[in-house]
């Protein structure tokens, strides 16, 4: 009895090497996760500025109509390609762009 209460005890003490292990496993893993959010963020702000450019350099016309393509497009590429880059995005938006086209006016 007395040897199951120490291997017991032993085995439910604190032990100070292991509790900072933990501790530093647990700030890395809060450092990766919010460099991960840093990253999806500086990406979002990469998308809005893309499309913010080419819809103001968009015949006024068509700027409507190609801000929402644009919005859809947005929507559909990332879902698709979660690990593209910004790069990949501008030239799917460079590419909705110019096939774009102006749409006839009502006579």
């Amino acid at each position: 009895a007395v040897q199951a209460f120490w291997s017991h005890a032993a085995r439910s003490a604190r032990n100070p090497i292991r509790d900072v292990c933990e501790e530093n496993q647990a700030a890395l893993e809060a450092a990766r996760s919010a460099t991960a959010q840093s990253t999806l963020h500086q990406r979002e702000l990469g998308v809005r500025a893309a499309i913010r450019e080419a819809v103001l350099s968009a015949p006024p016309e068509t700027r409507k109509s190609f801000a929402s393509a644009a919005s859809k497009l947005k929507r559909k590429f990332w879902e698709d390609r979660p690990q593209a880059s910004l790069e990949d995005f501008s030239l799917a938006l460079r590419e909705l762009a110019s096939a774009h086209v102006v749409p006839p006016s009502p006579a």
